[in-house]
């Protein structure tokens, strides 16, 4: 399959992979899981408050890529990993940015595969 055959789906699970290796390398106790198509897990759901529970109404129609959070001496922060198979506009930076907004991440990644 050549790159330009490539569908972006196709890099969520490899990229899913790295990026729990990159913060487990920094110490990190990571879980991510592949959201694109706005399904996300209970075990990710148990992180998010009761009250911000509302986001999950913005995320019926649209949502990030890979979606996950990160823990350390008993805290939790989210991360979004937002995907692009084409060059970077303006607007992808911006979908990363209103999905970090929405689950308050600490680290958002907008990753482009050329």
């Amino acid at each position: 399959m050549s790159n330009m055959e490539t569908k972006e789906k196709d890099y969520y699970p490899i990229i899913q992979r790295t990026f729990v290796e990159l913060f487990e390398s920094k110490g990190l106790r990571a879980y991510f899981e592949i959201t694109a198509d706005k399904k996300f897990s209970n075990k990710l759901k148990s992180k998010i408050s009761d009250y911000r529970h509302i986001i999950f109404y913005f995320l019926k129609d649209v949502a990030p890529d890979i979606t996950g959070y990160i823990e350390k001496d008993g805290f939790t922060d989210f991360v979004i990993i937002e995907i692009k198979n084409e060059q970077i506009k303006l607007d992808h930076v911006y979908q990363a940015r209103k999905y970090a907004d929405l689950f308050e991440a600490k680290f958002a990644f907008l990753v482009y595969k050329k």
